[in-house]
């Protein structure tokens, strides 16, 4: 057996444990071995997932890195960066012991993707539904076993996370088994014990968990550097995001303001911008002006020739389901998942409530001015995040399939905006918004950054961002909760676009008078998911390393 197979042997042997030992995980990956069971927690199954860990790495010390082709260096360097993430998550992160949302988004998006994706009949996917809804008073009794001193914001997460669990069993299942009425009885007895034990849960948290939670949800500089530069593969530590984020806040807001001053120069540019939202379909209209922008996009993208769109895509638009609009205020996208041939996806937009009063329409309908709809289709949809996560998932290999990098698919997104803008494809309400966008993304970084290395505590991060740009106390606080839990993904927005656009100057410098723009982007497009650094050995911009070697933890 030469390198290449014993390489590929140990990446199958792990994936295979990796979907047993995550069911959830699998489900959304698009392998359904394992839909009828829910994650574990048990002190068992948490060595379980450390004993995969540390046996792989014993077996990839027997591949002789320098025998390995380029393409298989970078799929060992991949693969070992995957180890590494899965021992952060366990060993510092430890979110089974620090965060009673985890258990709920597990217990959320195990039955949910079994209901959204139609790939085995209803009847089929309703009996797994079941079988992991029984299931769910064991997860959260394993919850209340490992739960230790977590930080107060993730119990306040969690309780808003399980009155949307609720909710989703509640109206969800009923409509599903109007198609399988014969299914009723066993499924919703199902349902019933899982919805008691989320309310148990609940009361738990409540009552017992958060009086005395005081953990502190900052990562600390130490722990955000290795995510920086080893798991995401970047060359910039926290102090340069830090130095980074200010210099980019400040040349987005120049930006904002020459860009405002030709268009009224007796106004500020946060009052256009709030002009620009009064803007907006009407009510019924909105889902309908959604579809044409992204029409409109697919045209431009042809038209100019930018990137070739795959056959094998669908996206289609459609009001958000009724049991899912109380998580989804405004739009979301739902990809396709990686191991399907068939590349569909949904662009949700929630409709706009009549019973709500004039004034709250009006204020929501605002959400989805004629501007934001045509920079956030380009994000969303075409040739933002679905078109990247249809290439990707076109790609064979399953190393490419199950790495996903934050700072590049959320920096390809932002970074196609730019790139449409300027081709001419966005109109002024159009460029103001996806520059008041940028403006946001860039103070992201600081954000992110600053409250993970203690630059910023909670109430000062939210002074900050409220002074930056005044949204509704209930919308920035979200935003920051969202950071608390996801440490590294705000930022990678204004990071991943920084890093595309020093990766196309390379590009350029290798290609010479030959380069062209739409072959830099299905190049970069053929790396998949990839962090920037592995992207760059990809495109020969840069030598692959030899892995740093890494003490293997035990117990």
């Amino acid at each position: 057996m030469n390198e290449i197979e014993k390489l590929l042997n140990i990446q199958t042997g792990f994936f295979k444990e990796e979907d047993r030992l995550h069911p959830s995980y699998a489900t959304g990956l698009g392998i359904h071995d394992y839909d009828h069971q829910l994650d574990d927690f048990s002190p068992e199954s948490i060595q379980a997932k450390k004993d995969l860990v540390i046996k792989t790495r014993s077996q990839l010390e027997e591949v002789n890195f320098d025998l390995l082709d380029k393409e298989h260096q970078i799929q060992y360097y991949l693969f070992v960066k995957n180890l590494d993430a899965m021992d952060f998550l366990l060993y510092e992160l430890k979110s089974h012991e620090r965060d009673p949302g985890m258990y709920v988004d597990i217990a959320n998006m195990s039955i949910f993707l079994l209901l959204m994706r139609e790939f085995a009949p209803l009847e089929e996917r309703l009996t797994s539904a079941g079988e992991r809804m029984k299931l769910i008073p064991r997860l959260y009794q394993t919850a209340r076993e490992n739960l230790k001193n977590p930080p107060e914001i993730y119990c306040r997460i969690a309780l808003e996370l399980l009155a949307g669990s609720v909710a989703l069993m509640e109206n969800t299942i009923p409509l599903a088994l109007e198609k399988v009425p014969n299914m009723s009885e066993t499924v919703l007895s199902a349902r019933d014990s899982a919805i008691a034990a989320s309310r148990e849960f609940e009361q738990y948290i409540k009552e017992e968990l958060l009086p005395h939670s005081n953990g502190d949800f900052a990562l600390g500089k130490e722990r955000m550097d290795y995510l920086l530069t080893r798991l995401e593969m970047l060359d910039m530590d926290s102090d340069t995001l830090w130095e980074t984020g200010q210099r980019e806040l400040e040349k987005c807001e120049r930006e904002l303001k020459e860009f405002c001053y030709k268009i009224d120069p007796d106004k500020n540019w946060k009052e256009l911008y709030m002009e620009s939202k009064k803007h907006h379909p009407p009510r019924e209209k909105i889902l309908d002006t959604y579809v044409e922008y992204l029409e409109k996009a697919k045209e431009f993208i042809i038209k100019n020739d930018l990137v070739s769109i795959p056959e094998n895509q669908r996206l289609l638009p459609m009001d958000t389901p009724e049991f899912n609009r109380s998580m989804t205020p405004l739009a979301a996208y739902m990809p396709p998942a990686p191991y399907y041939t068939d590349k569909t996806a949904y662009l949700w937009v929630t409709p706009i409530d009549p019973q709500q009063s004039p004034e709250d329409q009006e204020r929501r309908m605002r959400d989805h001015s004629y501007g934001k709809i045509q920079y956030v289709s380009l994000h969303e949809a075409f040739p933002g995040h679905h078109l990247q996560l249809v290439y990707a998932g076109n790609l064979r290999e399953d190393i490419y399939k199950r790495t996903f990098s934050h700072v590049f698919i959320e920096g390809w997104a932002f970074y196609t905006e730019q790139m449409m803008k300027e081709r001419g494809y966005l109109k002024q309400e159009g460029e103001l918004c996806q520059l008041e966008a940028a403006y946001w993304r860039a103070l992201r970084v600081l954000l992110d950054v600053g409250i993970h290395t203690k630059r910023f505590t909670y109430q000062e991060a939210y002074d900050f961002m409220q002074d930056k740009v005044d949204w509704a106390p209930f919308v920035a606080q979200g935003e920051l909760n969202r950071y608390t839990r996801m440490p590294g993904q705000a930022l990678s927005y204004y990071t991943g676009k920084l890093e595309i656009l020093n990766i196309l100057e390379h590009y350029k410098n290798i290609k010479g008078e030959s380069f062209n723009l739409k072959e830099f982007h299905e190049d970069l497009l053929k790396c998949g998911s990839l962090p920037p650094g592995a992207i760059r050995w990809k495109l020969g911009i840069l030598p692959v390393p030899k892995p740093e070697a890494k003490k293997v933890k035990v117990g």
